[in-house]
């Protein structure tokens, strides 16, 4: 995922925050490859889980970027947690 894309996202047209959003784009994706441990695996090789992981990374980021604290306080919300299970879970395709 690029800043671009990550910015496109959370709809941020300047560059005032891009070392911000930076650095929470590389604390998510250390937390989903942390969490997930086949996340090498099926990450660029299988389109549905990476569209997955992609979508829990903005996702992750639109949460830290927006209410940082909020989330520090009561965890990543339930279609956060919900769909990094499911990464975590992950099976091949028959």
């Amino acid at each position: 995922m690029t800043l671009s894309d990550m910015k496109e996202f959370l709809k941020v047209d300047d560059t005032a925050d891009d070392a911000n959003i930076t650095a929470l784009m590389t604390a998510a994706e250390a937390h989903i490859r942390g969490a997930v441990t086949n996340f090498m695996a099926y990450y660029g090789s299988d389109d549905d889980f990476t569209s997955l992981a992609d979508t829990v990374e903005k996702l992750m980021v639109l949460e830290l970027y927006d209410k940082p604290l909020a989330v520090v306080e009561a965890n990543y919300s339930y279609p956060i947690r919900s769909m990094l299970a499911q990464l975590q879970y992950w099976k091949a395709a028959d």
